[in-house]
């Protein structure tokens, strides 16, 4: 056999699982968005799955997804980017990296039930805030407004470990030749940080903003276990509510125009990221 169909044999099951796994769901879904049917078959072709979803309950879970996306982000991207700064040169920067990797390792029901022990209404975070003097919260009930940062909380607290490794890859890439010659120039920590660090890491931080995104904006397993949406919907997101429509009231079709949008969200999220940050 000539070598260069090597390559093909090797490349097939990849693009078998692809094929299979992936596009074909993704079409046979939005196929399904456009029927009346409540089953798997095909029913009458009609736009009313997508006419539900101008519903005020819909665009509360759209407004809750973008506040979740848009929070874990702000706080993923530079607490994980001043951790591998802080660990980079350490001696004990091993030991550091894998504590905080660890998160990433555990199972995302494991961390939702972690952290629904911490911040239920006798966990631990409320036993550390009242050394301080600090009255106990209902982080996860009550009127729903500390539910949203808990659950950001949460969900970045597992995922800043694996962009921290992220960053130090690209911090270890950088030339040492250039801040050596910052330095015989004059510059200081802060200059090389803005002028070097910064600019080295452009393609890193393009990589985090859009992994973070998609990975915040397909997360399933902690809302479902930490909040189930709750309290008053105020944590229902867009992943979540497409799991509840399919599964839990079995309208197969409206949970496949919600699949739509956010598998569009998900393009178009990281079509503008690359956009602005290449």
């Amino acid at each position: 056999m000539k070598k260069k169909y090597w390559g093909y044999i090797f490349y097939a099951p990849a693009l078998l699982h692809i094929l299979i796994f992936r596009i074909y769901p993704t079409i046979n879904t939005a196929i399904l968005s456009f029927y009346d049917s409540q089953q798997l078959a095909m029913g009458n072709f009609t736009l009313s799955n997508y006419q539900r979803l101008l519903s005020p309950r819909f665009l509360q879970v759209i407004w809750n997804t973008f506040y979740y996306v848009l929070g874990g982000v702000i706080i993923i991207v530079p607490i994980s980017l001043i951790i591998a700064l802080l660990i980079k040169n350490s001696k004990f920067s091993g030991l550091f990296k894998t504590s905080f990797f660890y998160p990433y390792t555990m199972a995302m029901v494991a961390v939702a039930i972690i952290w629904g022990f911490g911040f239920r209404q006798d966990g631990f975070v409320n036993e550390f805030l009242s050394f301080f003097g600090i009255a106990p919260k209902n982080w996860l009930g009550g009127a729903g407004h500390l539910a949203m940062p808990v659950l950001i909380f949460a969900t970045a607290w597992r995922y800043w470990g694996y962009f921290t490794l992220i960053y130090l890859s690209g911090l270890e890439a950088i030339p040492a030749e250039l801040y050596e010659a910052a330095k015989i120039d004059g510059a200081n920590s802060l200059q090389s940080f803005i002028n070097i660090t910064l600019p080295q890491l452009r393609p890193i931080f393009s990589f985090v903003l859009v992994m973070s995104s998609v990975e915040l904006l397909r997360q399933f397993a902690i809302p479902n276990v930490l909040t189930g949406g709750g309290p008053y919907n105020q944590t229902m997101i867009l992943s979540l509510d497409v799991y509840r429509q399919g599964f839990y009231y079995f309208n197969v079709n409206v949970a496949s125009a919600e699949a739509v949008v956010l598998i569009s969200f998900a393009i178009i999220i990281s079509i503008f990221q690359y956009r602005i940050t290449r």
